[in-house]
């Protein structure tokens, strides 16, 4: 027996509820896929941004362990190259696969646009964002003491390098005095025979091969320090202080190549010297951090010679003989003066001497570690006798870390991009490398478009800013 299926029916309100029902269930289905493509943008502007500066120069953190994002462009900064490639980059992201098919991405979106807001060249702010980056990367490496090292090295030579014991004129006047009563041949007297010596030339008395000395050389024409550089837009600057400046010292202390220590694959040797002394060649750079470390030491060593009565005993009983000799005891005085200046002055040339050994010389000596006596003044140029070496002394690296912080934040980090810039600029591929091109902080302004997929009508605009910051980057 078959039963009979009776027709159903709907009323016209139930039909208006289950339509109102299924309206308000595929709205919160839209508004749920609202928010998620919200949340993707997000998540799709930090990942793209991220990849791109992932993207970072491998010369520069491979030698100074620096990171930076390169921006094509030989002679202007050409900012589109990167927007583009962010765009392209974030497009494949939302949109791997193009057409519909429910196997598809349900939260795929078109990038319409990557466009840079602000960015901060590491040349930027006269030389504070190399500072801070430095200053950053120093103190996820560094201890304390070694800053407190530093500052104690620096407080201790600081008044120095600000004497001037004009042991050149103490000299001169002595070497004239005993030069006008000889009847103008003085020429076997010991402070001329001392002269001689010196006029060789700093390298030539402190160095026992210096044919050895680093022949290298830049071209300083249009260097970073030398040439209009290419300016970001960042609206806010950098604030650095006190330790920020002793950080980024102990960072050239650190990565820069020296006389102390040469590394491979740079454009100079001495990249320390050049910060200094901004001379094209290493040779003249090299000599004038010696004769700012000689200058120093003269100064300690006047100092102390001044205040050793056996010592300045000793050179009144050698300028009384010489006086007696030219039959003008009134010459004595002077003389005396000029044979201590000549004598501290020998005395920082065995200082320097040892210091480029590698030892340490203490700042301020007693007479344990003071090496010469007044005999030094005819030996020096004849043989090459080192100061005695001291335990708790400075060292070469110490001196020069000193003369880095005596120059201004915007010459020493210009300087440093200089060398960076000369190096990496030895690398076939980077030839056209600019530091001025080099971006560290940025922020982008990501704009994409959707459509719905519950509802009919109607389209979605999202607008996502990410920033990307080297500095922070826990590096």
């Amino acid at each position: 027996m078959m039963r009979k299926m009776g027709r159903g029916s709907l009323t016209i309100f139930s039909s208006l509820t289950i339509m109102l029902v299924a309206t308000f269930l595929l709205a919160l289905l839209e508004a749920s896929h609202y928010i998620e493509l919200k949340r993707i943008g997000e998540i799709n502007a930090a990942s793209v941004t991220e990849s791109a500066f992932a993207g970072y120069l491998p010369p520069l953190w491979e030698n100074y362990h620096l990171l930076g994002r390169a921006v094509s462009g030989e002679d202007s900064l050409q900012l589109e190259s990167l927007e583009n490639e962010l765009l392209e980059l974030s497009d494949t992201n939302m949109y791997p696969v193009r057409g519909w098919s429910w196997r598809h991405n349900l939260l795929q979106m078109d990038t319409l646009d990557v466009e840079m807001v602000q960015c901060r060249l590491i040349t930027d702010d006269d030389g504070r964002v190399f500072e801070a980056a430095t200053a950053g990367y120093m103190r996820n490496l560094l201890q304390i003491n070694a800053v407190q090292q530093l500052l104690n090295n620096r407080n201790s030579v600081d008044a120095l390098m600000n004497q001037s014991p004009s042991c050149e004129d103490a000299v001169y006047r002595a070497q004239a005095a005993i030069t006008e009563a000889e009847g103008g041949n003085g020429d076997d007297n010991i402070l001329n025979t001392f002269s001689k010596d010196v006029k060789k030339g700093i390298l030539e008395l402190v160095l026992e091969n210096p044919d050895e000395v680093s022949q290298k050389a830049i071209n300083t024409g249009a260097v970073v320090s030398n040439r209009t550089l290419a300016k970001g837009n960042q609206e806010t600057g950098i604030a650095c202080d006190a330790l920020d400046l002793l950080l980024m010292d102990m960072y050239l202390l650190r990565y820069m190549s020296g006389y102390d220590k040469v590394y491979p694959n740079r454009a100079l040797d001495y990249e320390k010297e050049y910060i200094i002394g901004g001379k094209s060649s290493d040779i003249e750079n090299l000599r004038a951090v010696v004769g700012r470390i000689l200058a120093i030491r003269e100064a300690a060593n006047f100092m102390y010679l001044s205040s050793d009565t056996e010592k300045c005993e000793a050179a009144q009983l050698v300028a009384e003989g010489i006086s007696l000799l030219l039959a003008n005891p009134e010459l004595a005085e002077v003389i005396k003066w000029g044979l201590i200046a000549a004598w501290a002055y020998a005395e920082s040339i065995l200082d320097v001497r040892a210091l480029l050994a590698g030892e340490r010389i203490a700042t301020f000596k007693t007479d344990s570690q003071w090496t010469s006596d007044l005999s030094i003044l005819g030996e020096l140029g004849s043989s090459f006798i080192k100061a005695k070496s001291c335990e708790n002394g400075m060292t070469y690296g110490d001196y020069v870390g000193i003369l880095l912080v005596a120059h201004g934040v915007d010459t020493l980090a210009y300087r440093s991009m200089d060398v960076m810039e000369a190096s990496i600029r030895i690398l076939d591929e980077y030839r056209q490398f600019r530091m001025d091109h080099l971006i560290i902080d940025a922020e982008f302004a990501y704009s994409y478009e959707s459509g719905p997929i519950f509802m009919k009508k109607g389209g979605y605009h999202y607008y996502v800013n990410k920033k990307y910051s080297y500095r922070k980057a826990g590096v």
